[in-house]
């Protein structure tokens, strides 16, 4: 059972109103791969639902560790929204970005579960349909771009 919010993101008690707050990690490595959950034939990033009392930055840091075995200490948020999934279930979803160290990637990478992917491979995964959709794929797509757009800076 997960807690309901309203657009807000204030709990609700009555829950015909609300719709579920889910926080996702997209965890960006060094060599420009996103770190991917394989579970039951799907891939998906790092995803927590958020319970009363609790936020979407710590539950999703509490979800890499037990799903990946990493801490993570610093994250961006760039992508917050209300969501429709397949189904047809509404959910708010914050999309955390993180970066992952050198060392961790290593960790990873003989983590069982865990697939480091490229963009190209998870947008393989939308089309083929093995992606487990919340609905965001297309915010997901959004996030690929920025940050895969090499940074040119001019002195």
């Amino acid at each position: 059972m997960v807690d309901l919010y309203d657009r807000d993101r204030k709990p609700l008690k009555d829950a015909s109103a609300g719709c579920p707050l889910y926080s996702e990690a997209m965890i960006f490595t060094g060599s420009r791969r996103w770190v991917m959950l394989k579970k039951e034939g799907s891939v998906s990033p790092v995803r927590s639902a958020v319970s009363h009392g609790d936020d979407s930055y710590s539950a999703v840091r509490r979800q890499i560790v037990s799903d990946t075995g990493i801490t993570v200490n610093t994250g961006a948020v760039p992508f917050t929204g209300r969501f429709t999934a397949p189904d047809g279930t509404e959910r708010i979803i914050d999309i955390w970005v993180f970066r992952l160290d050198e060392k961790d990637e290593e960790l990873i990478k003989s983590h069982p579960g865990i697939l480091i992917m490229s963009s190209d491979e998870i947008r393989e995964c939308f089309d083929s349909g093995s992606f487990m959709d919340l609905g965001e794929k297309d915010k997901l797509r959004s996030v690929f771009t920025v940050y895969e757009t090499p940074v040119c800076v001019d002195f």
